[in-house]
C-alpha cells in the first residue's frame, strides 16, 4: 500500500490525486479541531482539576508543541523513506483515540499525558501530506496543491471554535444528554470532535491506499547526512524562512489561545458566541491568506523579483502584527473581532507562505524532513512560546481585567520583531552552485 508513486509524472493531475488532496485536507481540518477545541474548554477544565491559566497554556501549548517537534522529525525521515499512507493512518488514529480518551482523563496529569498522544499522532500528518502532494501532482499543479492543503489548516483553526461553539449550545439545550451519558458538557465535546477522525482515516486508507503502486519507480533515500547537510549550506534561506515564520505564527497561536477567553472574561461574551466569532475569523481570515499570499509570492517570483518568498512574508507579518494590537485597543469585542481577522489574513499568508514555498526550493527527496523541520519551528516557535508567553506576561502584570489582553499585544509586538528579523536574514541566501535551491 505504498503511495511513492501515485501519478508522480503525470502532465496533470488525476481524480485520485484530488480525491487525495480532499481526504489530506479533511484530516488536517480535524486535526486543528482537535488541537484548538480546548481554548473553548478552559473554564470547566480549569474548574475541573483546580488548573491555573499558565497550567492551561502549558496542556494547549507548550507541551504540546514540545512532543510534536520532537516526535515530527523521526516522524517526518519516515515520511520521505516509508509507507506514508500507513503513517497518517496510524497517526490519525493515534490522535483521535487521545482526544475521546481526554474526556475520561481523571487528573490533570491524565489529561496532559493524552495530550502528548495527540501531538505525536498529530505529527504524522503533514510532513507526509506535503510529500505525497509533491508526488500526486505536476509541477505547475503543485503550489495551487500546497496551498488549497495548508488553507484547509487555517479553516480548522478557525472551524474549531464554530464546531466547538455549536456543540456547546446543543448540549446546553438538550441537559438530558449530560444526564443520560453521565459525562459533563466538556467531556462529551471531547468524544465528538475526536470520533470524525477514525472514519476518515479508514477511508483514506481504503481509497488513496488501495490505488498507490508498491515499489515501482521509487527513488534511493537520500542520507541523512546529506539532508542535513544541504539544509546547513542553504541555512540562511531554509532557517531565516522557517524562523520568521515560526516567530509570526506566535501571533496566530496566541490569538487561538487566549482570545475567546479574553471576550468572556473582558467583554462578558457567551464563550459559544466567542467561539463562533473566532472561528468564523479564523476561517475567512485564515483561508483567504494562506491562499492568496502565496500567489502573490509566486507571481513575484515568476517576475524575477529576488527572495520572492521572504519579501512577500515580511510584508504581511509587519501589516498583520500592526494590526493584531490594535485590534486588542478597541473597546467593544466586535470592533476587535473585525480588526484582528484583517491581521490574522496577513499573518496566516507570512505563515503559510513559507510552506508553500517547501514545494518550490526543498527537492522532493528532502521535502518530507524540510516540512518537519518548518513545523518544529512553527510549533516550537509560535505554539510553544505564543500562548504560554502571554500567560507568563499576564500574571506579571498588575492585576486588572484587562491584564491579558496587554500580555498579548507584548506578545504580539515581541514576536513581529523577531518574525521579521528572521525573514531579513533569509534575504542574504545565495543559491548553491548546483541550483538545487531557488531564491525564495
Amino acid at each position: 500500500m505504498n503511495s511513492r508513486n501515485l501519478t508522480a509524472g503525470a502532465a496533470s493531475a488525476g481524480w485520485i490525486a484530488w480525491w487525495g488532496l480532499f481526504l489530506l485536507a479533511l484530516l488536517y481540518i480535524l486535526s486543528f479541531v482537535d488541537r484548538f477545541i480546548l481554548a473553548l474548554l478552559v473554564q470547566p477544565i480549569k474548574l475541573e482539576f483546580g488548573a491555573s491559566d499558565a497550567q492551561m497554556a502549558l496542556l494547549f501549548g507548550t507541551t504540546f508543541a514540545l512532543f510534536y517537534a520532537v516526535f515530527g522529525l523521526p516522524l517526518a525521515r519516515y515520511a520521505d523513506t516509508g509507507n506514508r499512507v500507513l503513517l497518517i493512518m496510524a497517526g490519525v488514529l493515534v490522535w483521535s483515540i487521545a482526544t475521546i480518551g481526554s474526556a475520561f482523563a481523571g487528573s490533570f496529569a491524565i489529561l496532559l499525558l493524552l495530550r502528548v498522544g495527540v501531538a505525536v499522532g498529530e505529527a504524522t500528518l503533514t510532513p507526509a501530506a506535503y510529500s505525497l502532494i509533491g508526488d500526486m501532482f505536476p509541477p505547475r499543479h503543485r503550489v495551487l496543491a500546497a496551498s488549497i492543503y495548508t488553507a484547509a489548516g487555517m479553516a480548522g483553526a478557525g472551524g474549531s471554535y464554530i464546531i466547538g461553539g455549536l456543540i456547546i449550545s446543543a448540549i446546553a439545550a438538550r441537559p438530558e444528554l449530560t444526564a443520560a451519558t453521565a459525562l459533563q458538557d466538556w467531556q462529551i465535546v471531547l468524544v465528538l470532535v475526536g470520533l470524525p477522525g477514525i472514519v476518515v482515516a479508514l477511508l483514506f486508507g481504503l481509497t488513496v491506499g488501495r490505488r498507490s503502486r508498491r515499489t515501482a519507480g521509487r527513488a534511493p533515500a537520500t542520507s541523512l547526512k546529506d539532508v542535513w547537510a544541504y539544509f546547513w549550506q542553504n541555512r540562511l534561506l531554509i532557517f531565516g524562512l522557517f524562523g520568521g515564520a515560526g516567530f509570526a505564527q506566535a501571533i496566530g497561536y496566541t490569538v487561538f489561545g487566549w482570545i475567546p477567553e479574553v471576550l468572556r472574561r473582558e467583554y462578558s461574551w457567551p464563550i459559544e458566541n466567542a467561539g463562533f466569532a473566532v472561528g468564523t475569523m479564523g476561517v475567512l481570515a485564515g483561508s483567504l491568506g494562506t491562499i492568496l499570499v502565496p500567489q502573490v509570492s509566486r507571481f513575484l517570483q515568476v517576475k524575477g523579483l529576488p527572495s520572492a518568498f521572504g519579501v512577500t512574508s515580511l510584508a504581511s507579518v509587519i501589516l498583520g502584527g500592526a494590526l493584531a494590537m490594535i485590534a486588542l485597543l478597541q473597546p467593544d469585542g466586535a470592533t476587535l473581532v473585525w480588526v484582528l481577522g484583517i491581521g490574522l489574513f496577513f499573518i496566516t499568508g507570512a505563515t503559510s507562505n513559507i510552506i508553500v514555498s517547501t514545494q518550490e526550493i526543498i527537492p522532493q527527496d528532502r521535502r518530507g524532513l524540510a516540512v518537519a523541520v518548518f513545523l518544529l519551528s512553527i510549533t516550537a516557535l509560535g505554539l510553544g512560546l505564543g500562548p504560554y508567553s502571554a500567560a507568563f506576561i499576564s500574571g506579571l502584570l498588575p492585576e486588572a481585567a484587562s491584564q491579558m489582553r496587554h500580555a498579548m499585544i507584548l506578545t504580539f509586538l515581541l514576536a513581529a520583531i523577531l518574525s521579521s528579523a528572521c525573514f531579513i536574514l533569509s534575504m542574504f541566501h545565495r543559491a548553491a552552485p548546483e541550483g538545487e535551491v531557488q531564491d525564495a
